[in-house]
């Protein structure tokens, strides 16, 4: 995913002193090809991560596992950084709605939902050693999905209105009443 800045600058360095009647000195064709080297090179990195981030987004809306294109987004993520363009703040805004929230979030609140349900289908079926193997996961989740809110540092994404309604559902199921552990038999 990087691309190699140095080359691109070199080469149109070298394009730049080989046109005739430029007038200009050394240091002033070093400078601008440098700089046309540096803003090209932004534009191909944030043109790869937008497809990236699209072929992530599409593979999550299939509800297919977006994480691992989450980890390699944030690896580019220095490179996107570069571009000061608000083009480049507005794919990083972007990049950290999605996998903060969509991917990281969200799938805590799924999997807690999931956890919930089973815990009261076997409370209700009043079987002990599944209910206690559910309560267990439950926790667990609650426990992941509260640690998962603290950790977004973005304040974009903290204001954001799904952060909101995420953060919302968490509190809702992992009340203390429902983190206590009950006895349901006797």
């Amino acid at each position: 995913m990087t691309v190699d800045r140095f080359l691109l600058a070199t080469s149109l360095f070298a394009t730049l002193t080989l046109l005739p009647g430029c007038g200009k000195s050394d240091a002033e064709l070093t400078k601008k090809a440098e700089q046309l080297g540096e803003e090209m090179g932004n534009k191909l990195v944030v043109d790869m991560v937008k497809k990236q981030l699209a072929d992530a987004k599409d593979k999550h809306a299939r509800n297919e596992n977006a994480h691992q294109d989450c980890l390699d987004l944030a690896r580019v993520e220095y490179d996107v950084k570069k571009d000061k363009s608000a083009e480049g703040k507005a794919l990083l805004k972007d990049i950290h709605v999605f996998c903060e929230l969509e991917v990281g979030l969200a799938r805590h609140v799924a999997s807690i939902k999931e956890s919930y349900d089973k815990m009261l289908g076997a409370q209700k079926e009043k079987d002990r050693s599944f209910e206690q193997l559910y309560w267990a996961g439950f926790t667990s989740n609650c426990n992941m999905g509260t640690r998962a809110m603290t950790y977004i540092e973005d304040e974009e994404v903290k204001g954001d209105a799904r952060a909101k309604e995420l953060k919302s559902q968490i509190e809702q199921m992992c009340t203390p009443e429902n983190l206590e552990r009950k006895k349901y038999f006797k």
